[in-house]
């Protein structure tokens, strides 16, 4: 996962705290941002990425939403 990302789903994070962990369950891949697309670099082609643009954005909500699910169940002193 591009930085980028990571930090997008951290700043719209209901926690103070939110860490991404990436490079986990020998998936092999990479999940270019916007911008990695738009230039068309080496993690853009087949097999070195196998997600689209439109999926990158889906990845990035669903996270979100389930930061959000999360944080809904928890109390304020939890978090």
């Amino acid at each position: 996962m591009f930085v980028e990302l990571g930090l997008e789903i951290k700043r719209r994070s209901p926690f103070k705290h939110t860490i991404i962990s990436q490079l986990t369950n020998d998936t092999l891949g990479y999940q270019p941002d916007p911008a990695g697309f738009a230039a068309e670099g080496y993690e853009t082609l087949v097999g070195a990425n196998r997600i689209s643009p439109e999926g990158i954005g889906m990845l990035v909500d669903s996270a979100v939403s389930q930061l959000e699910q999360l944080a809904a169940a928890t109390t304020t002193s939890e978090r």
